[in-house]
């Protein structure tokens, strides 16, 4: 359990961690047994100071919102995880050759942008009016898939994009109020939000890149708008992603039932090697690691100016342990590592 005598452990590791990675400033909490969450801040070495009510934006993790929703959804009768895209969005490039689940695990064969030419120009050059939808789309799929559906793992943020597309197509309504109905109220998660203007990016806490522009470092917060994320984009607390990890896994069936969390911890190999991991694989919105020793699941996010990285460990000699890290800096490897640490300083004690 997280007693009161390990917190001192948790915030000397906690420190010793955003050192080491020489962060720009962190947010942090971790969710166990205990009756309250570990939540912790440092200050970034140019003095700006961080608190635990700060928002961040978390990109990538915003996929497991994502997947929550799509299978909720399945719960309901109102998708079949195995079913071809075609049946609700028969529009869609490849429609009729990938299913929802392949979509989740990044099994569908589609190409991703983030490192295309058009995308990378676009972004540096107009960092204030993000693609469409089909301008997405079109820069993006080709004419042909990269590997035959349900045979290999190749990460797809357009394939993100199909599921936002479908959960907007079976409600009726954007993914801000999906989430808000099936997930942030549910769970009281007060201080999260789908960011999908300029504006809501003011209310995130001030993060500088040097991404844009001539090389100056900016606060993106005054021009990456959020609609270049084309899942959509999450913007939350430490506490409040902690919480949605933990009340996913922690076996209470408050969002998804016992089968459909056992669908999301189904990991596909990943080929590529992982700075943290044995033996990755990633699941319906999660990326994970099974082990003797616990197995850990959760996803990690980057961009511009931010990263992000959340992950729960499922102790076979005690109750699950949840830990999370916001981050001004760039990299996720810089969350992951802060995060993997304060687990394994959580598990030993």
């Amino acid at each position: 359990m997280l007693i009161e005598s390990l917190q001192p452990h948790l915030q000397t590791q906690f420190e010793l961690s955003s050192q080491l990675r020489r962060v720009a400033g962190t947010s942090a909490a971790v969710i166990g047994c205990g009756p309250v969450p570990w939540v912790a801040t440092l200050a970034g070495p140019d003095g700006q100071t961080i608190v635990s009510a700060d928002r961040f934006p978390i990109y990538s993790l915003t996929k497991t919102f994502v997947a929550c929703a799509v299978m909720q959804l399945v719960e309901q009768g109102s998708l079949d995880l195995d079913g071809l895209v075609g049946l609700w969005l028969p529009e869609l490039p490849f429609a009729y050759q990938i299913t929802i689940r392949q979509l989740l695990n990044h099994t569908s064969g589609l190409p991703d942008y983030g490192a295309t030419e058009a995308y990378q120009n676009s972004l540096k050059q107009c960092p204030t009016e993000p693609w469409t939808d089909e301008e997405f789309i079109a820069y993006t799929c080709g004419y042909r898939l990269r590997t035959t559906p349900g045979t290999t793992f190749n990460y797809s943020n357009i394939g993100y994009l199909y599921l936002r597309l479908i959960l907007e197509s079976v409600s009726g309504r954007p993914l801000s109020e999906v989430l808000q109905e099936r997930i942030f109220v549910p769970l009281a998660l007060r201080s999260t939000s789908v960011h999908t203007s300029l504006f809501d990016q003011r209310t995130l806490v001030a993060a500088q890149s040097r991404y844009f522009g001539q090389g100056e470092a900016a606060d993106i917060r005054d021009f990456y708008h959020p609609g270049w994320v084309a899942h959509g984009l999450v913007a939350s607390t430490a506490v409040d992603v902690a919480t949605f990890y933990s009340r996913l896994f922690d076996g209470e069936e408050t969002l998804l039932g016992y089968d459909s969390v056992a669908e999301l911890a189904k990991l596909h190999p990943v080929k590529e090697r992982h700075r943290f991991f044995r033996n990755p694989g990633y699941g319906l919105g999660v990326m994970g690691d099974e082990r003797l020793t616990g197995s850990i699941y959760g996803h990690t996010g980057s961009g511009p100016g931010y990263c992000a990285a959340a992950y729960v460990l499922l102790n076979p000699y005690g109750d699950p342990i949840t830990a999370v890290a916001l981050v001004n800096g760039e990299g996720a490897e810089q969350a992951e590592g802060i995060v993997l640490d304060l687990l394994n300083i959580a598990r030993e004690r």
